[in-house]
């Protein structure tokens, strides 16, 4: 999905603002175009798309999310911001018909707020007169849970986004390995009348749950899987990445439950490496 222009202006402010990001050091992989994400936010975690997002560091993940680059098209304005917050960017660019909005994206809907205006005939000035806080250094400095900003970057950046979305997604998550885990049970006593062995159990799920971060992440060799692969090469290819060979339930039908579970229903893409050590 590529941008969608409401003008030949609104065309040239977009790329006003990538050429004034890839300046301050957003290049390649740090400033996609477009950029996919889950949205923790809304229920059933739908996958969001927004024409250009620019990221401090790789892998780009929410922790290192700067800007959200989006078009005013239809919707506008802090609805079309607040389509974001899942991002974790902490600042957004709306590309208007006649000029760009700075906006600081809120832990809720209600505190995003419009940070600036900027006309046409101001981007180069305003990036060169900000190029030490809209740089990437200056955003994941100020993201860092650690460091104390001074008073007037705590109207620059909404330090409380961050830990909102983290509280989201770990609930999610733990709601759906919760599940994922109740549910096989149960189909493992129904298939074996016996109660399943715990750690051959949480062994089983977590190869699947190992093989999804892999191929999210986009780790070679697991860039093929799909929600069709063979669950035996799957256990087989995370067994040798990982050099593990503990004895896992064998039951076919326990394990084409857990990795359909988990493969059609959480994305990996845009978490940070605490949320997958919390997992």
């Amino acid at each position: 999905m590529h941008a969608v222009f409401a003008s030949d202006i609104q065309e040239k402010l977009y790329r006003q603002i990538v050429l004034s990001l890839e300046k301050l050091g957003y290049k390649g992989e740090l400033l996609p175009q477009p950029y996919s994400f889950v949205d923790w936010f809304l229920p059933g975690t739908p996958e969001k798309v927004i024409p250009a997002a620019a990221f401090g560091r790789i892998p780009q993940s929410y922790d290192s999310a700067c800007f959200a680059i989006l078009i005013a098209n239809g919707k506008s304005g802090a609805d079309l911001v607040n389509d974001c917050r899942a991002l974790g960017a902490p600042l957004a660019f709306e590309i208007q018909n006649n000029a760009i909005a700075l906006w600081r994206v809120g832990r809720e809907p209600n505190t995003t707020v419009e940070h600036r205006h900027i006309l046409p005939k101001d981007v180069e000035r305003v990036f060169r007169e900000h190029k030490d806080e809209w740089s990437y250094q200056g955003i994941l400095r100020l993201k860092n849970a650690n460091f104390q900003p001074f008073p007037r970057q705590l109207d620059f950046i909404d330090l409380g986004l961050i830990p909102t979305l983290e509280r989201e997604i770990s609930t999610k998550l733990n709601a759906l390995l919760s599940e994922v885990i109740s549910e096989a049970t149960k189909v493992y006593k129904r298939n074996t009348a016996h109660q399943p062995n715990e750690q051959e159990l949480f062994r089983l799920v977590f190869r699947f749950l190992a093989a999804k971060v892999l191929h999210d992440r986009g780790v070679p060799q697991f860039r093929s899987l799909s929600d069709s692969s063979d669950v035996t090469k799957v256990l087989s290819d995370v067994n040798h990445y990982y050099g593990q060979q503990g004895q896992i339930l064998q039951d076919p039908e326990t394990q084409q439950l857990i990795a359909r579970n988990l493969w059609s229903r959480v994305d990996f893409r845009n978490l940070s490496v605490e949320v997958l050590a919390y997992i």
